[in-house]
């Protein structure tokens, strides 16, 4: 956001609404495939104990809604801040997400209290971080069964390794199975429902 600069987005209400923070002004490469999203926060809470500190944050593609699955129970530190990161390079928080949708300047980050009690949380920065990669060429769905599938690729010999995952709904909102490997010259991944 603006910078460690200790003036604070400032929360101690008791209604739980998400605080919207968007237009990052990224520039992904539009053939980019993403592979995951790290938000780097800074702050405090102002009262004891942990759960009263507690927030959630979760990505937003409009700006004004939660996309995927929100991550609950964080914990920001009394008194004093800490920075923290949340989410991995490899993770997407349950939100599937294009190089457009990271550009649009409605994408961003939300963040709640978590509890329903009015206890302070302050949030000084927050930053994200974008990890993409290209994908690979010529997938396919090789076997598909009730319980697994396994996709072919022309391997792209990534340094970085595949990620495969698939999910009970469309989009992507539902429950979500992967496999991934970190060899870049495989070619192919089973998921498995279990």
């Amino acid at each position: 956001t603006d910078g460690s600069n200790n003036n604070y987005a400032f929360y101690n209400d008791s209604a739980q609404d998400y605080l919207y923070v968007t237009n990052f002004g990224f520039s992904i490469p539009s053939t980019a495939a993403i592979a995951g999203i790290v938000v780097t926060r800074e702050g405090h809470g102002g009262t004891t104990p942990a759960s009263k500190r507690w927030y959630k944050m979760g990505l937003t593609k409009t700006g004004s809604s939660l996309c995927g699955t929100a991550k609950i129970e964080l914990d920001l530190p009394f008194s004093n801040d800490d920075v923290a990161d949340v989410g991995t390079s490899s993770e997407l928080w349950g939100c599937a997400l294009s190089a457009a949708e990271v550009n649009s300047a409605n994408f961003g980050l939300s963040i709640a209290d978590n509890d329903a009690v009015g206890n302070a949380i302050k949030f000084d920065t927050a930053t994200l971080t974008v990890y993409y990669g290209w994908p690979p060429a010529d997938v396919q769905a090789g076997s598909v069964f009730v319980t697994s599938i396994t996709m072919t690729w022309t391997q792209l010999g990534s340094e970085a390794g595949y990620l495969v995952e698939a999910s009970t709904v469309g989009d992507f909102t539902g429950t979500l199975y992967s496999s991934s490997t970190s060899n870049g010259s495989r070619s192919a991944l089973t998921v498995f429902n279990p």
